[in-house]
């Protein structure tokens, strides 16, 4: 790409700022490029050293002697380059250019350039580590820094260099010029969004890498638009395979960001800029529910790339989830028997009411499940979780298996009691459930410590004909899953409504002011009665507006001294050597202002 040319029709005010710089001999010694995704920042940076050491410059590169052409392809010793695009820029990277650099220079034109691309992707310590290089700049170096958010450079190092913004050139401008150069109309689309330069685009259009991801894309839309079970073997088969590195995969992420957004586009009436495949775009806007979810989706798993994970689990793990909002309208609290957890699905069942059972999929398998609350709009949802769909209603006959697993899982829990009693394991058995089908069973116990309990595992196997989960509970737990009456006469709150468990002190039954009696203050699991949570917050602030205990004061020609209040009575005891009174607090707020 001619990036002079590039410069001079499409970034006038860069290259009078550039060209005059290079006329004028007045050179800063480190210019910050600043633009949006899509302009060829560090094709314009790399031109900007060219010019510094080309044979011929008039007044810049003129892109076709030696130099050019060896800065063009990496080999021009006294230029250093470090893309963030491609990795993270660290610490020991700009040590090593300093060290470099600290020495003469190496070619005949006597001046050492480094240039840093997409310097927001740098790690701290080579943020500061960059920026005392540029505080103390030697004769001779140059720096050129990229940015496509500038939010995320340090204002010293902005302050530090010459600040030169670069703006996007019109994307339907780009599209025809690229379609006059001979770029296919459906190439110039799709590549407009990444490349904002028509001769770029024309060099990229051809890129065999390109063309067969734009294929795979294409495919799976097409595949989408039929069915999803289609559109799932495809990935397997075909997109999978191929894709099977970062930087490819951030490509095909990027595409089918773009595709998604024109889907969305298209769901509220607005132009794509796919034209070239509108008719499957149209398509899946009809077909396709909340699109801004599934894009949404598409940027946390470009994101994830940046992390160590499996490229097919990720690439799977996201079709399943555009595919899932395609038929999620609500989501609704679900939960497994009274005294559980509630955990939240999906569904497109609008007319759920409280108590309905349904059919779940979950982390354990195939479950039935109670509603509840009643259903809300997805567009409500805002938690990071995962939202797994309601598969579907329960049906008689499933309740009827649920109703049979119940009688059968209290069989097998006494079953494991009995194996539990003759290993002479120190654990009892709380409960047990079945997964809807019967091939897995979970039964919690309490224990005072950790069990071995592998011998226990294969004689109930042998006894159960399934596959069998231990899991431990705590006494709070389990005072939860028994349920009961507490003090107040009123079922336990744990059993009721209670789904997490805050830690409880001792300070804040002090707080509180109540009697330290053991026997009042635990609760059927032994640990201090959840309930101290609730008013503990109320009293500290009450407490606030009371005197502080052990306060002296006159009344009725006596002194007294604060020994106790009562927050919800407001009243406050006075103790005398001689007898004991009870004010409110108003009246020994008065007392104590007229002590001042």
């Amino acid at each position: 790409m001619e990036v002079g040319q590039y410069l001079e029709k499409y970034q006038t005010a860069a290259y009078k700022i550039f060209k005059n710089a290079f006329e004028k001999n007045r050179l800063s010694h480190a210019y910050l490029l600043i633009g949006e995704q899509g302009i060829p920042l560090k094709e314009i940076a790399l031109f900007l050293a060219k010019s510094l050491v080309c044979e011929n410059p008039n007044p810049l590169a003129c892109e076709h002697c030696i130099n050019c052409y060896r800065v063009d392809e990496g080999n021009y010793a006294d230029i250093k380059l470090f893309d963030g695009k491609e990795k993270t820029i660290k610490k020991s990277d700009i040590s090593n250019l300093t060290e470099t650099f600290s020495k003469t220079a190496i070619e005949e034109k006597g001046v050492v350039i480094y240039i840093l691309n997409n310097i927001e992707n740098m790690t701290v310590e080579a943020t500061n580590s960059l920026l005392k290089f540029l505080e103390e700049p030697s004769k001779n170096i140059y720096a050129i820094l990229t940015s496509e958010n500038e939010s995320k450079i340090l204002p010293t190092i902005i302050s530090r260099t010459q600040r030169i913004a670069l703006k996007l050139v019109n994307k339907k401008l780009v599209i025809s010029e690229a379609i006059e150069l001979g770029v296919p109309s459906e190439d110039a689309e799709l590549l407009s969004n990444f490349y904002n330069s028509p001769t770029l685009i024309k060099e990229k259009y051809q890129d065999k890498s390109y063309l067969e991801l734009k294929k795979l894309l294409l495919d799976l839309l097409f595949e989408l638009d039929k069915d999803f079970y289609g559109a799932s073997y495809y990935l397997d088969r075909e997109i999978i395979p191929v894709i099977n590195d970062k930087e490819k995969c951030k490509t095909f992420l990027d595409m089918l960001f773009v595709a998604f957004n024109d889907i969305n586009n298209l769901s509220v009436d607005k132009e794509p800029t796919l034209n070239s495949y509108k008719d499957v775009l149209v398509s899946l806007s009809t077909k396709l529910k909340h699109i801004d979810l599934s894009i949404l989706e598409i940027m946390k798993a470009r994101n994830k790339l940046d992390l160590f994970v499996s490229i097919s689990l990720l690439l799977s793990d996201l079709l399943i989830k555009i595919v899932e909002w395609k038929y999620m309208k609500y989501f609704v609290l679900v939960k497994f028997n009274r005294a559980s957890k509630g955990y939240y699905f999906g569904t497109d069942i609008e007319d759920l009411k409280e108590n309905d059972p349904v059919i779940v999929d979950n982390a354990v398998g195939v479950e039935v499940a109670f509603v509840a609350k009643d259903p809300k709009p997805i567009e409500e949802y805002k938690s990071e979780l995962e939202l797994k769909p309601i598969l579907r209603r329960a049906s008689k006959d499933d309740m009827l298996l649920y109703n049979h697993n119940e009688k059968k899982a209290i069989a097998s829990a006494k079953i494991a009691q009995e194996e539990i009693d003759k290993l002479n394991l120190n654990m009892s058995v709380i409960g047990a459930s079945y997964t809807l089908d019967a091939t897995k069973i979970t039964i919690t116990y309490v224990a005072d410590e950790r069990v071995d309990f592998r011998d226990l595992l294969r004689v109930l196997a042998s006894k159960l004909k399934c596959r069998i989960e231990l899991r431990q509970i705590g006494a709070r737990d389990r005072a939860k899953n028994v349920g009961g009456l507490g003090i107040c006469g009123l079922p336990i709150c744990c059993s009721n409504f209670l789904n997490e468990f805050d830690g409880i002190s001792i300070n804040k039954a002090k707080n509180q002011m109540l009697s330290l009696n053991v026997s009042k203050l635990t609760g059927q699991c032994g640990k201090l009665i959840c309930c101290l949570n609730y008013e503990d917050q109320i009293y500290s602030v009450e407490k606030e507006k009371f005197p502080r205990l052990g306060t002296e004061l006159r009344f009725e020609d006596k002194d007294y001294k604060i020994t106790s209040y009562n927050i919800i009575s407001r009243k406050i005891r006075l103790d005398s050597d001689e007898d004991i009174v009870f004010l409110s607090l108003d009246e020994v707020k008065k007392l104590l202002n007229e002590k001042r």
